[in-house]
């Protein structure tokens, strides 16, 4: 709070979890499950993988955009990558296209 009070700026929040779509044409929230190993995350912060990490040693690893945690990607989970960093798979998998998705979680969380 101490930050927000030196900034002088407003901040607020308006959160609606999980609401429904409400324009017509509206796509649903995609659901993402994984199979296996579980939701991939950063080990250092825990931050679920996004469209915005970045790409490294071909698609075996991933740098975390928010704690730049360098994470290696689970086997079951590797996809190469394009000559631009991106994974060539990333318009198949809602996680790596879109900014909203909703993870279902193993039992071990």
């Amino acid at each position: 709070t101490a930050t927000l009070n030196k900034s002088g700026l407003p901040f607020g929040a308006v959160l609606q979890p999980l609401a429904p779509a409400r324009l017509p044409g509206e796509e649903a929230v995609p659901v993402v499950g994984f199979a296996g190993g579980g939701v991939v995350r950063c080990r250092r912060c825990r931050t679920y993988i996004n469209p915005f990490v970045n790409w490294l040693d071909g698609g075996r690893r991933w740098k975390c955009n928010l704690c730049y945690l360098v994470n290696e990607v689970p086997a079951e989970y590797f996809g190469p990558i394009d000559e631009y960093g991106r994974r060539r798979d990333a318009h198949e998998r809602p996680e790596l296209s879109q900014g909203t998705v909703e993870f279902v979680a193993s039992a071990d969380y």
